[in-house]
């Protein structure tokens, strides 16, 4: 918000600015009323302006099961403690300038309304001539004229006056007025804003006086009626009059002739001039595309393909749990996190899962989503969903599930539930179509006859099909109306994107395809293989997509290694042609049998001593599952000496060393 009031005021600074230098002594009054109105609508637009930049990037992997870092309870208390209330006095301070300024807004309205109501009028064309008992100066707002009875019922006022008034009354300048003063009240504490009303009404005086001049009255005489009028007598704010600003500059103004060329030429001065506001207070945002899927897809909208795809887990870092995502296929398989599992198998898969939680904290805190396609098994779906409860969750949500599989599910459902659809941009509640305006409410009637512990104990079911991101969110904001949100610790019902799943590079593409096409051109006979080409033709095979799997050339069939050679064996009764083992004397045993056992093993490398030398080669470090520097890395080491390491060897020259607490398990 700061940020915007500070583009805001310098753009209206700088426009009001060459207002003064180049425009305001112009005799185009009109031309000048368009500057000053679209010069605070720019301001206020500019800063919103925003140029999105797309830069493609190389994918990165990315680490499974990061281990999140806990915070002790104690520690978080004592975060919480330390609240910084200055934003909130200071939109307090703002409440009440907005108030203030509101209510005297309120009251000039209500003035001119009374006087309007109680005084006498008479009518004069469209416009109409209010009569005044108090000695007040000549002013107009929108159709009505105010005029002091006395001197009107006398003929005091010259004509002139009248024509002035009238030009203010058919140009409308009573519009502009209530523009700037609502501006005034959300602006208040902005000063630019009094000197842009000062401007616009100045320039209203202008208009007024070119309407009084351009009837052939001379500039001497309409200069006396003026001095006249110039006196202290009572102004309305929200009016225009005849008296306003200053008297000297309106002079100099009508005694000033500007040609056409010449304000062309100034106004012209102004098309750089905003195209230098827009490029310097206008915002940049920077989208990264993945260079080898350069087609950005809602998560949420793509299509749940039936081949087991790896997943990563993805965390809900505000409080502190793992959430569980679980893609069914059609061929009734579970693909959770990074493992494929059968139904019998997933309740000791979910064990892996918030470890350090109690089933009771899981069911307040965890979230699932279960991803389908049209042909999953309905049994397999209900059996997934009874798995979930009884680990512990506080919400299941289901994606991808048809039409008419949702409203089966709905229909058997006999206990309270809370069954949400959102299909494109339709919202249905428990089997009824609800708008988005009117969501919230209807779920708080759904819910009303709802014991206290039904809210907590309950978990709501969210079926997802082709709707869009934004939409999405909407919905979120409105169910976080809701008094089941906000007894749910404001619980959010949309369930977190799926995380994406990895893919090669281009490069590692374009490698895999030239060392599969020249082992597939290979005649099986006489193939000769390279070990280390079918280890890397095996490591791009496992980062690449389904995707990539179909345009990329098939994976080669290399033959089975050869058997080892059979032992030669001597058949009964014949010589063997096998040499006997050499003769060794009697001396030479005894020489044999004074050698040593063999010498004990060097001391292993400290791991920190090992981490420093990884860290010359250019190794890759991770701590926990989370990639860190070098330096990083080593300090951990020098911190906690009980960190187990392991070093791996990677296809791109550089090791990558591990560094856990955790017990290191070496697969042969």
């Amino acid at each position: 918000m700061l940020i915007y009031l500070l583009k805001f005021s310098a753009c209206l600074l700088i426009l009001l600015v060459f207002y003064k230098l180049f425009l305001e002594k112009l005799n185009a009054h009109g031309l000048k009323r368009f500057y000053l109105l679209v010069t605070l609508v720019l301001s206020a637009i500019i800063p919103f302006i925003t140029f999105t930049e797309y830069v493609f990037v190389e994918s990165t992997p990315i680490v499974a099961n990061t281990q999140l870092n806990f915070t002790p309870e104690t520690n978080l208390l004592s975060l919480a403690k330390k609240i910084d209330y200055t934003a909130s006095i200071l939109w307090v301070i703002y409440g009440i300038g907005v108030l203030i300024f509101a209510i005297k807004f309120t009251n000039n309205l209500v003035g001119i309304y009374k006087r309007v109501r109680q005084n006498p009028k008479k009518k004069a064309g469209m416009l109409k001539h209010v009569l005044l008992q108090e000695t007040i100066v000549p002013h107009t707002f929108f159709s009505f004229l105010f005029f002091n009875k006395e001197r009107y019922d006398a003929r005091q006022i010259p004509e002139e006056v009248f024509w002035h008034e009238e030009t203010h009354a058919k140009q409308k300048h009573s519009l502009d007025i209530l523009f700037i003063e609502l501006l005034q009240i959300l602006f208040w504490f902005n000063p630019l804003i009094y000197f842009a009303k000062r401007a616009i009404k100045l320039n209203h005086e202008f208009l007024a006086d070119q309407g009084v001049l351009n009837r052939g009255v001379h500039s001497s005489n309409y200069q006396k009626i003026l001095l006249s009028f110039s006196s202290n007598d009572l102004e309305p704010q929200l009016a225009n009059a005849i008296n306003y600003s200053s008297i000297k500059k309106r002079f100099t103004i009508m005694k000033t002739h500007t040609s056409i060329k010449a304000t062309l030429l100034r106004s012209l001065f102004f098309l750089p001039l905003l195209a230098l506001l827009v490029y310097s207070f206008s915002s940049t945002e920077i989208l990264e595309i993945d260079s080898a899927n350069p087609t950005e897809l809602n998560p949420i909208e793509q299509e749940l393909e039936p081949i087991n795809v790896l997943e990563l887990n993805f965390y809900d870092a505000e409080q502190l749990t793992e959430n569980i995502h679980v893609k069914i296929n059609k061929r009734s398989q579970l693909l959770v996190g990074q493992s494929l599992v059968t139904v019998k198998e997933l309740p000791t898969l979910l064990l892996r899962f918030n470890g350090h939680l109690s089933k009771e904290e899981r069911a307040k805190t965890v979230k699932a989503s279960i991803q389908t396609v049209r042909e999953t098994p309905k049994k397999v779906l209900f059996e997934v969903e009874k798995i979930l409860n009884a680990y512990g969750v506080a919400q299941i949500d289901i994606i991808g599930v048809g039409k008419r599989q949702i409203s089966e599910t709905i229909k058997n459902k006999k206990r309270k539930s809370l069954e949400v659809v959102i299909d494109t941009k339709i919202i249905i509640l428990n089997n009824k179509e609800v708008s988005l305006s009117s969501f919230a409410k209807a779920v708080d009637a759904h819910t009303k006859n709802w014991k206290k512990t039904d809210y907590t104990s309950i978990k709501p079911r969210v079926h997802i099909i082709n709707s869009s991101k934004e939409f999405l969110n909407k919905v979120d904001t409105e169910f976080k109306k809701t008094h089941f949100s906000k007894s749910n610790e404001g619980m959010n019902i949309i369930p977190p994107a799926p995380p994406v799943s990895q893919s090669a590079t281009r490069k590692q593409m374009a490698t895999y395809n030239k060392l599969a096409k020249y082992y597939n051109d290979m005649a099986n006979s006489h193939m000769r293989i390279n070990k280390k080409d079918v280890e890397l033709l095996a490591y791009i095979y496992s980062l690449m997509s389904d995707k990539q799997k179909e345009d990329a050339e098939p994976y080669p069939n290399f033959p089975k290694p050869p058997a080892p050679p059979k032992a030669p064996r001597v058949a009964k009764g014949e010589i063997s042609k096998i040499p006997p083992p050499p003769l060794v004397d009697a001396i030479a045993i005894d020489k044999i049998m004074e050698i040593s056992g063999p010498p004990s093993p060097p001391e292993p490398i400290a791991p920190l001593d090992y981490a420093i030398a990884m860290a010359k080669k250019g190794a890759i470090f991770y701590l926990e599952d989370k990639k860190v520097t070098s330096d990083k890395a080593i300090s951990a080491l020098k911190k906690n000496k009980n960190l187990n390491i392991s070093v791996k060897e990677s296809t791109s020259k550089q090791p990558i060393m591990h560094i856990t607490t955790k017990p290191i398990i070496i697969k042969n």
